[in-house]
């Protein structure tokens, strides 16, 4: 049984996620709004902790306590590239898009327990894949949360070139979105200098 302990503002939300996990079966939930109501509880697997995108406020510092003593996954409405990327560095394993299906937060908190972030391949998954450098800088680039018009720009090369490494870093990696790049570029290596 995996437990997980909620963190959001919104209580018919907290509430909608608790019963939607709890169908899923093996998942058993203690929903709560506040923070430190968690960090007094024993024995949770995984906090599915709600984002609020745009301001360094408390729930960064509440990520980081978080993530010291178990695993945190965020999900959000409006979260962009620039945000999940604060958010895992912050600590967190894993982000889900607050419109995302019941399937999808189901697998991320399911591959948190297990001690994996399933929305990021495993290096082991891409034996032989290596990215080139100009790749990974472009992969960095895109989790700072610049635009592919910006890179191109401060790397004095086309966006359709940008566009050329992005496409080559998703097939490679096996990527979908921004925030799964930004993700992937906050586990691959940076280049030698």
């Amino acid at each position: 049984m995996i437990r997980v302990g909620l963190v959001g503002r919104h209580p018919v939300v907290l509430l909608g996620l608790e019963r939607a996990l709890e169908t899923a079966g093996e998942i058993s939930v203690t929903a709560t709004g506040e923070v430190p109501e968690l960090l007094d509880l024993k024995r949770v697997d995984v906090v599915l902790m709600e984002a609020f995108p745009g301001s360094d406020g408390p729930w960064l510092s509440s990520i980081e306590a978080l993530s010291r003593s178990v695993r945190v996954v965020v999900y959000s409405g409006d979260c962009d590239a620039a945000d999940v990327a604060q958010c895992i560095r912050a600590g967190a394993v894993a982000h889900v898009p607050k419109n995302g299906a019941l399937e999808c937060f189901v697998k991320t908190v399911r591959g948190a327990a297990a001690g994996k972030s399933p929305e990021i391949p495993d290096s082991s998954e891409h034996e032989g894949t290596s990215l080139s450098c100009r790749e990974r800088v472009v992969l960095r680039l895109i989790a700072d949360g610049l635009t592919h018009a910006q890179i191109a720009r401060r790397l004095s090369i086309s966006t359709n070139t940008v566009n050329t490494y992005i496409k080559r870093v998703r097939a490679k990696l096996n990527l979908g979105n921004k925030a799964d790049l930004t993700r992937a570029a906050l586990r691959v290596a940076p280049c030698p200098d």
